[in-house]
C-alpha cells in the first residue's frame, strides 16, 4: 500500500530500508514492496533493499549516493524516524530531495521534523486477534495454521510529498486515504 502510494506520486526509484535483525514482519513488508514495484512495471532491483546495522549518517550516505532513490520505504516508523534524522544531518530536505514513508503510525509520527506518511496498524485489533487464536490453539492444538487479515489504512502526511507544508495541522492529521484499505496479518 505504501509503495503503491509513492508510485502514484510519480516516484520511480524507491528504496526499502530496514535494520538487520528486524522482526519477521519486515520481510513480509519487503515482499509487499517488491510486489508493488513488479505490478506497476517498475524494475525490482535487489540493491535498492538495504539492511542497515546502525543509524549513523555515514552508513546511509553510500547507499544514497550509489542507489540515488527518489523515495524510501522504511520497515517501520522507528526506522523512518532515524533515517529522517540521518537525512537531515546529510543536508537532504524531506520531501523535496527525497520522500520518506514508514509503517505502524506510532504516536510520534506526526511530530517528526517532517510529519511522517505511514500505514496505520490496528494494534488493539491485532492484539485481540492474537489472544483469540492463541486460546483457540490451546483448545484445538491440531488446528491448521492460518492467516488472519485485518484492515489497515494509509495516513498521508508531509514526508511523502503529497501535502504542502502550508496545509493546516488539523488537515494534515485528518488526511487518510480511506478508499485504499490494506491488510495487516496475524498468523495463528
Amino acid at each position: 500500500m505504501i509503495t503503491e502510494h509513492l508510485i502514484s506520486l510519480g516516484c520511480r526509484r524507491i528504496g526499502f530500508l530496514a535494520y538487520s535483525r528486524s522482526a519477521s514482519t519486515v520481510e513480509a513488508r519487503i515482499a509487499g514492496y517488491r510486489d508493488a514495484l513488479f505490478v506497476s512495471g517498475l524494475p525490482v532491483k535487489p540493491d535498492l533493499v538495504q539492511h542497515m546495522d546502525g543509524d549513523s549518517p555515514s552508513e546511509l550516505k553510500p547507499y544514497l549516493e550509489k542507489q540515488e532513490p527518489d523515495a524510501l520505504v522504511c520497515g517501520n516508523d522507528r526506522t523512518a524516524a532515524q533515517v529522517m534524522q540521518s537525512l537531515i544531518r546529510l543536508s537532504y530536505k524531506i520531501p523535496d530531495d527525497i520522500r520518506v514513508v514508514g509503517i505502524d503510525d506510532v504516536e510520534y509520527a506526526s511530530l517528526l521534523p517532517t510529519p511522517l506518511t505511514t500505514v496505520h496498524q490496528p494494534c488493539r485489533e491485532i492484539g485481540g486477534a492474537a489472544v483469540a487464536v492463541m486460546l483457540e490453539r490451546l483448545s484445538t492444538p491440531e488446528m491448521p495454521i492460518r492467516d488472519i487479515l485485518l484492515d489497515c489504512r494509509l495516513v498521508v502526511r508531509e514526508s511523502c510529498g503529497a501535502k504542502k507544508a502550508g496545509d493546516s495541522p488539523r488537515k494534515q492529521e485528518d488526511t487518510r486515504i480511506a478508499n485504499s484499505p490494506g491488510t495487516c496479518g496475524v498468523i495463528s
